[in-house]
């Protein structure tokens, strides 16, 4: 089988790798087909992949809208019989699925269910993409099903493994929140509020991503942590963290939290309409979420996380950190979080 796994929007590179592996398994040759930001974070692709074509896009439209046209003619006269669009969703996706080929079948990655209700341009694009995968189960159950086409839920839980650890102090509890500081994705007010009842330099809190200390948020962030003397508790990173320091952190994290709590942008961004990126790394690595209990109707989170809310997280951290153990060992008995299970589901998908 020969595969072009295409990443167009320069993101969602976590969901790349279990692709990658799983083709290898049955021995399909791979082109990678992605921009250069994608490339060049990602370095650790080369060893699974055959070709990489990048793509650098001028945002000029008749000169953007060239490239779309080379895409689609170098998988046509390279004999490609697959495409899979990591983010199947946007403007350049959809001018690609309008000049494609017939002989090759596109296959779709969508990051927001909110491309199955009513958006015009993924209309576009589903003449071409018969086939979507969604990244988890309580999102397909939440979407109505176009007629002739096929959906179903994908986990991507491969991840790079790097020999890179770090130090921590057997006393601490590390409760890591995957990202920068950001209040769109984050509460970050609730997050203040959380952090001021938890007076233990014990436990700390680890924004894993960059915090652009040019925006004013994070300014006042930081701002708000020192006012109630909480910075030695409190751990940013200035610049774009590498993966193998990314991965040091996660297999020493105690707990991940997404601060995803209602009534805020960070639950527009998430659970509605998408799933924050800790969810599959929590899966992947075996780590529980700490996670608002609005939310503990979902089984997902119901078999891999530990609820609070902003009046009682101070009382349930304690009881977390005593039964972490128990979540752990209920996640790795979860079969659909299993990495093998993930990639057999995505061949027998990508090959009906």
């Amino acid at each position: 089988m020969k595969v072009a796994l295409i990443e167009l929007g320069g993101s969602h590179e976590e969901c790349m790798l279990t692709q990658m592996i799983a083709l290898k398994s049955i021995n399909a040759s791979i082109t990678l087909i992605c921009t250069p930001d994608i490339k060049a974070r990602n370095p650790h692709f080369e060893k699974y992949v055959d070709a990489i074509l990048v793509v650098d896009f001028t945002k000029k439209a008749w000169a953007d809208f060239k490239l779309i046209l080379g895409i689609n003619q170098f998988l046509k006269s390279n004999d490609f019989q697959k495409a899979i669009l990591n983010t199947a969703q946007g403007g350049h996706i959809r001018n690609l699925c309008l000049t494609a080929s017939k002989s090759v079948e596109f296959i779709g990655v969508i990051h927001t269910i909110r491309k199955f209700q009513g958006s015009f341009t993924q209309k576009t694009i589903h003449r071409k993409i018969k086939k979507y995968l969604l990244l988890s189960d309580f999102l397909l159950d939440k979407i109505t099903i176009p007629k002739k086409l096929n959906v179903e839920s994908f986990y991507p839980l491969d991840y790079p493994e790097f020999d890179l650890k770090i130090t921590k102090r057997p006393a601490e509890t590390w409760i890591t929140i995957v990202g920068g500081v950001e209040n769109r994705r984050k509460d970050l007010t609730g997050f203040i509020s959380m952090l001021e009842k938890t007076n233990n330099e014990n436990i700390k809190f680890i924004f894993l991503g960059k915090s652009d200390e040019n925006k004013e948020e994070v300014v006042n962030f930081k701002a708000q942590i020192q006012a109630i003397n909480r910075s030695n508790q409190v751990v940013m990173f200035n610049d774009f963290i590498a993966p193998d320091l990314f991965n040091a952190y996660l297999k020493a994290t105690d707990f991940l939290c997404p601060l995803i709590h209602p009534e805020t942008q960070s639950a527009a961004q998430y659970i509605s309409n998408q799933i924050s990126g800790a969810f599959n790394l929590a899966y992947s690595y075996q780590i529980p979420l700490l996670i608002h209990d609005r939310y503990n109707d979902i089984e997902d989170l119901q078999n891999s996380s530990i609820f609070y809310n902003l009046t009682n997280f101070e009382a349930i951290l304690p009881n977390a950190i005593q039964i972490r153990g128990e979540i752990v060992t209920k996640i790795a008995s979860i079969e659909k979080w299993k990495k093998q299970f993930q990639q057999k589901k995505l061949i027998e998908f990508i090959s009906k």
